[in-house]
């Protein structure tokens, strides 16, 4: 170490070894402790151990200790082992995912994942219970109570789309947060993680149509467009998504005045149908038409770019409705087009005003 030194002087030298002895030299100290690295906060704080000459090191406890402590890779690894997505994984990869991942200390009440928002990690609970809450119609429901080894958050990180679920802390909560390179990476270099993969995709399949049978159906039964549920959640996505590429989404509204005169009336699905179809025609095909009760429909537009565009679809829009109004009782003065540009800012305003609030 001495001769290194006076080889590195005034240059900068990074020494990794077990003895402390010399340790004072350096700016600043690290210590490796069940496998994570942190600082040595006082230098005077070091006491390097002294072995006898002519005896053996003293046994490292350190394995032992770590496969015991709350705070060790191991710990998280014997987690980790026994979430089916990572099920048949050897012990050193799952070591290695732990070493890697964050750990995240979360308050009682506290929102871990928002719905809408898109998903940069999966999340593996350590201690403590999250609550799985669902924004339906009739407003937020919890639908599930997760806890100790359950992992949270990964289907976001697969496919570009916003979080399905609220998850929000029961009580205080410990989770290793896993990002999404290497979730991504894990997936695509281990074909026993495909596999489970496909089998929770399944299952989640299974338990997402029990919702729909259930009454929580994203499409309207008439014309099967988007119903408020699933539009609110594109919104969602979009914004999430101008805030990260500068694109400006809008929302334009096709509202009926008269309550006697819906869009979507009882016993007449012909007039549903035809502005539907109208509409599909006079959007582009990166927008989105959805029906948010009998009175409104509503296209989302994905980036207005220029104003003389938006000016321009909403002109078709009033086309398509005028033409329609010239075949039903529906008259243009029965229903008015307008447009709502959203930021960040208004999205919980625009929300409600989609919920009818």
């Amino acid at each position: 170490y001495v001769n290194m030194r006076e080889a590195m002087k005034d240059r900068g030298l990074i020494w990794v070894d077990r003895d402390l002895r010399g340790a004072t030299d350096f700016d600043q100290v690290f210590m490796v402790e069940h496998g994570r690295v942190a600082p040595m906060q006082r230098m005077d704080a070091i006491s390097p151990p002294v072995a006898d000459a002519g005896t053996e090191p003293a046994a490292d406890v350190g394995a032992s200790a770590e496969e015991t402590s709350a705070g060790g890779l191991a710990f998280e690894a014997e987690l980790l082992s026994a979430i089916p997505f990572f099920a048949g994984m050897d012990r050193s990869r799952l070591k290695l995912i732990a070493f890697t991942g964050q750990r995240l200390h979360v308050l009682q009440d506290e929102v871990l994942i928002h719905q809408g928002a898109l998903g940069d990690n999966a999340y593996v609970i350590l201690e403590g219970s999250v609550d799985i809450i669902v924004n339906l119609p009739q407003g937020p429901t919890p639908v599930a109570t997760l806890g100790k080894g359950e992992l949270v958050g990964e289907l976001a990180l697969l496919c570009d789309a916003p979080r399905t679920a609220t998850i929000r802390a029961r009580e205080p909560l410990t989770v290793l947060s896993i990002s999404k390179d290497v979730f991504v990476k894990l997936v695509a270099e281990n074909s026993g993680i495909g596999a489970n993969l496909s089998q929770i995709l399944a299952n989640r399949l299974v338990t997402t149509m029990r919702l729909y049978q259930g009454g929580l159906a994203l499409y309207d039964d008439v014309t099967g467009l988007p119903n408020a549920r699933l539009f609110a959640d594109r919104l969602r996505l979009e914004v999430a998504r101008g805030r990260r590429s500068g694109r400006n989404p809008a929302v334009l509204y096709i509202v009926a005045h008269d309550p006697a005169q819906p869009l979507i009336a009882d016993g007449d699905r012909a007039t549903a149908e035809g502005l539907a179809a109208r509409l599909k025609q006079a959007v582009r095909a990166s927008d989105t038409v959805g029906v948010l009760d009998p009175l409104r429909f509503a296209v989302l537009i994905p980036d207005v770019g220029e104003e003389t565009n938006l000016e321009r679809v909403k002109a078709r829009v009033s086309a398509a409705v005028g033409g329609l109004a010239a075949q039903t009782p529906l008259t243009e003065s029965d229903v008015t087009v307008t447009v709502q540009h959203v930021s960040e800012n208004d999205l919980d305003g625009v929300l409600r005003a989609l919920d009818g609030r």
